[in-house]
């Protein structure tokens, strides 16, 4: 039952019947938008380069090495038209973030903008919201990445039920721990599988 609910999710669940669905059953959404939809992308580029956002502001975060400045800019659709095809997903508002991130070690900054949709109109409170979302949709991406990629769980390939419930729960113990800790995990991974004395040093 999804009426009522908020859901937000990435570029891969962005499709017209998924957001109309939830908009129908009076839900609200915050969908991420990149070249799977290549026009409606296009379309908010040109929002957020041609008029001015009806909301902004900005957050900051530093550590590991890395200075990470965040800005937000909300728009309500009043300006804006698009295809007629996505009337039906009932979206009033667009979320811009523009991420610049500056690595001391190697004195390099990069920026990306990201794109974000949503049936919910915007005022201060919900655009503190949906600013608020966003940032925990990106906390969850970047610990599915560790897992999947850095701790190279997508690669094991177990059987067995329960032995695969151990194994995620080693890696989520080891996620948990590492947070904290500097550098690749891939590598710090490594160091641990020929070395398990070092653990009580690095997490302690």
């Amino acid at each position: 039952d999804i009426r009522g609910q908020k859901f937000t999710f990435d570029a891969l669940h962005t499709s017209k019947e998924n957001l109309a669905t939830i908009a129908n059953k009076n839900g609200v959404y915050l969908a991420q938008l990149k070249a799977n939809q290549k026009e409606m992308l296009e379309e908010c580029e040109l929002v957020n380069k041609h008029f001015i956002a009806n909301f902004k502001n900005t957050d900051y975060q530093k550590g590991h090495g890395r200075v990470e400045t965040r800005v937000y800019k909300g728009y309500n659709f009043v300006a804006a038209e698009f295809d007629e095809r996505w009337k039906e997903t009932k979206n009033v508002s667009l979320i811009v973030v523009s991420r610049e991130r500056f690595t001391s070690k190697i004195k390099k900054s990069t920026q990306e903008n990201s794109y974000w949709l949503s049936n919910q109109s915007l005022d201060n409170k919900s655009f503190n919201e949906i600013s608020e979302a966003i940032r925990n949709h990106w906390s969850i991406e970047t610990h599915h990445h560790i897992r999947d990629v850095q701790m190279g769980e997508d690669q094991i390939k177990i059987s067995h039920k329960n032995e695969a419930l151990v194994v995620a729960s080693f890696i989520t113990l080891t996620c948990n721990l590492s947070e904290k800790q500097e550098g690749n995990k891939s590598s710090l991974r490594e160091k641990l599988s020929k070395n398990w004395k070092l653990i009580p040093a690095i997490f302690k």
